[in-house]
């Protein structure tokens, strides 16, 4: 005899996608670095990205910023350089310096 109200296993969830990772950037400022699995220093770019998971990310988490926050704004101001006097006489060139007396004190 069959079963007149036969228990069918609920339907499977559809796959689900691993979540995607999530990204940070270096910071502007660079900084060397020791890698916490090789050892070696390591300059990561401003700019770069990295997951979040990744072992410098872990391990100097100061160095990095989430990748969806705003770019620092910058306020650079032009510089201008200040005259250098020239210390010595070029070719041809006389300075004239006035001795002094032999009184020093």
């Amino acid at each position: 005899m069959s079963d007149p109200n036969p228990t069918t296993p609920p339907p499977a969830d559809p796959p689900q996608d691993p979540p995607a990772p999530n990204f940070v950037r270096v910071r502007r400022d660079p900084s060397a670095v020791v890698h916490p699995e090789h050892g070696n220093f390591v300059v990561p770019r401003p700019g770069d990205r990295y997951a979040a998971d990744d072992p410098l990310v872990t391990a100097f988490p100061w160095l990095f910023e989430d990748q969806n926050a705003p770019e620092p704004e910058t306020n650079v101001q032009s510089v201008s350089l200040a005259p250098v006097e020239q210390a010595t006489a070029a070719p041809g060139e006389r300075r004239a310096t006035r001795k002094q007396s032999g009184n020093r004190q």
